[in-house]
């Protein structure tokens, strides 16, 4: 049963203040000699357990001298019933008194002055008190009912009265409506009739039931709920009441008013455990579980970031992202669900923690709030371009040039590509220059006769001259660092700089010198061939053991596919954000098992609205509400 305490006490002073004097003097004289009473049986107690000794004694002195013995062919025997002492007698007098002492009392309780029963509500005091209770549930009882019964702007108190069963009188009550619903059907089958659909649907149900019960994988309890409306005129409690009866009908739910017994139904909704009116149902463990309103984990990490209020019990979604088994994060919606606002609102809030964010942006969507926060932007252009040839921090030579011939193999033709002589190259300029350049590159492969010389000019000098040319290292000074690749009109081009920038951070975050967490919008587009797709892979499982996580932003999850191995992407994250899904998505959410979701998740995934998802920790799902202090709508909604 829910009811708060404070709402009780204040009730019970509305009709102590109201109550006529005589029945207040009647109700304290009676407590009064309950007091007395319980005093009295205090003193009994004590006194009974003075005599059971001695009593004890005095057989244990019989016993030993012979003169008792509790072997009926050996002399005199204690009778095997219980022995009637004379204080039993007076004990139970005692108890026939207080309860008769008590039943006055909720007599006079009743009848005070302060409370006008009428045949669809109660008067207390000032304050029109309506019960209702809950009549019907749909067939599939979901977590929605409850929730929206508790976001109700109502003037509303819950109350509940859950009662267990006996699993064997419900096994044998099942059993017996099974052959009841049997014979139903093989009598029509008799007659020559259709079976009865209805009736094989209750029988494979009732069937369920049982081996639930058998197994013990179910329970059943008898459960009512009461909600306890309170207004201050008729007419608001009526509204109310309409309110409320409405609202319910749009998630399968009934309310009915508990007419003709209000005083009954408004002491069933009081802390006090007693269900006058009995309005019950017999729900099985899953349906109570959903019923009920406080099941949903809490996320409170005091060292978190806040990501946004449950749907559930409204409450704050605090979430340090580096204390579970790893920071890394997937962000998935259609497009216009809120997966940049989402993102952004992570870093800017992850700033205040002193975490560094890096960006890889791809469609220009997070540089005004880098600048905002005075962060660094390096945007990829022919006039402001990216050294290729930089060697990241705690990253050896030799791993770089495995980096820069994945790197080549986008923009030289297969039938011209040579993976040796590349590497041959590769090594030379290295070994030759102390900081090498494209140009000094292709000035390599002229002199070696490579036959991809002419592709390497192309970067140099062709279309995407100064992309990828220029000589100046990049130095990360920023707490918030974004690299815009906007200018880079074609995936042909985006796909290539993300994958360098990508390899670029992988040395950073080598240094393990601070935390960090790497955004990648468009993340997708590492999922371009086998080298880049084990570069990311690589790059999302090893980022814990350096202080680090990755979080992929992208709007179809049935990219990463089982297939390629980029599913192990997915899995790899310990936190999810999933916003609305297209049917399609949601086709490939089921069919893979990429998040172990539930029927009713996978029915409200397309329903969501902008800034709601469903989010996923530890194996937690949590529908969440995700939205920016006033303070923060000018950064992320840019």
């Amino acid at each position: 049963m829910i009811s708060t305490t404070k709402k009780f006490t204040h009730y019970l002073q509305q009709l102590r203040t109201k109550a006529s004097t005589r029945s207040q003097n009647k109700i304290h004289s009676l407590q009064g000699q309950i007091s007395q009473l319980r005093n009295k049986v205090q003193e009994l107690s004590l006194e009974n357990k003075v005599k059971d000794r001695r009593i004890n004694t005095l057989f244990d002195k019989a016993r030993s001298k012979g003169e008792l013995s509790s072997n009926p062919t050996a002399g005199v025997s204690v009778p095997n019933q219980k022995l009637s002492l004379p204080w039993n007698k007076e004990k139970r007098e005692f108890e026939k008194l207080v309860k008769e002492l008590t039943s006055k009392q909720d007599a006079l309780i009743k009848n005070v002055e302060a409370i006008k029963e009428e045949d669809r509500c109660i008067q207390v005091g000032d304050t029109i008190v309506r019960t209702h209770y809950l009549a019907d549930l749909p067939n599939v009882l979901t977590l929605s009912p409850i929730h929206k019964l508790l976001h109700l702007p109502l003037p509303l108190n819950i109350t509940y009265h859950i009662q267990g069963t006996s699993r064997g009188s419900m096994l044998e009550a099942s059993k017996r409506r099974l052959s009841v619903l049997e014979a139903e059907q093989n009598e029509r089958i008799k007659k020559g009739k259709n079976r009865d659909l209805d009736l094989d649907k209750e029988i494979s149900e009732v069937n369920t039931l049982i081996n639930d019960l058998v197994y013990d994988q179910e329970r059943n309890f008898i459960v009512s709920l009461y909600t306890q409306l309170r207004a201050e005129s008729k007419l608001d409690i009526i509204d109310y009441s309409k309110t409320l009866t409405q609202e319910m009908k749009d998630v399968e739910c009934t309310f009915n008013t508990h007419t003709f017994g209000q005083l009954d139904a408004f002491t069933s909704t009081l802390p006090i455990a007693k269900d006058l009116i009995k309005r019950n149902m017999l729900l099985h463990t899953q349906a109570v579980v959903n019923l009920l309103p406080f099941l949903s984990k809490s996320f409170n990490d005091e060292e978190g970031i806040l990501l946004g209020n449950s749907r559930i019990n409204g409450t704050l979604v605090l979430v340090d992202l580096f204390k579970a088994r790893n920071a890394n994060i997937n962000i998935f919606g259609t497009s216009g669900s809120g997966k940049s606002v989402t993102a952004k609102l992570i870093i800017s809030r992850l700033l205040l923690r002193g975490i560094q964010s890096i960006v890889i942006d791809p469609e220009g969507e997070y540089t005004a709030l880098v600048d905002a926060f005075g962060g660094q932007v390096v945007r990829f252009s022919p006039s402001s371009g990216f050294n290729i040839f930089q060697i990241p921090p705690s990253t050896s030579v030799n791993s770089h040039i495995s980096t820069l011939k994945t790197f080549f193999s986008f923009y030289i033709q297969p039938s011209r590509y040579d993976s040796a002589l590349l590497d041959k190259i590769l090594v030379e300029l290295y070994k030759q220059h102390h900081k090498p350049s494209l140009k000094l590159f292709y000035q390599a492969c002229s002199s070696a006769r490579a036959p991809f010389v002419q592709d390497i000019e192309t970067l140099l000098n062709g279309s995407l001259s100064g992309i990828f040319s220029n000589e100046d290292d990049i130095l990360i000074e920023s707490d918030i660092v974004c690299f815009d690749l906007s200018q880079l009109i074609t995936d042909e081009l985006k796909i290539p700089a993300m994958f360098m920038v990508s390899s670029f951070i992988n040395g950073l975050i080598n240094t393990r010198d601070k935390r960090r967490m790497i955004f990648i919008d468009e993340a997708h587009k590492l999922l371009a061939n086998k080298e880049t797709i084990a570069f990311y892979i690589d790059l999302v499982k090893t980022a814990r053991k350096r202080k680090a996580g990755v979080v992929s932003i992208t709007q179809n999850p049935e990219d990463y596919r089982e297939e390629n191995g980029a599913k192990t992407i997915l899995t790899q994250a310990e936190t999810s954000f999933i916003l609305k899904q297209a049917y399609s998505s949601i086709q490939y959410i089921t069919d893979k098992k990429v998040f172990p979701l539930t029927q009713q998740e996978l029915q409200e995934l397309p329903t969501l609205g902008i800034g709601e998802a469903l989010f996923i920790r530890e194996k937690e799902h949590v529908l969440l509400d995700i939205y920016p202090f006033e303070s923060e709508e000018e950064f992320v909604f840019t």
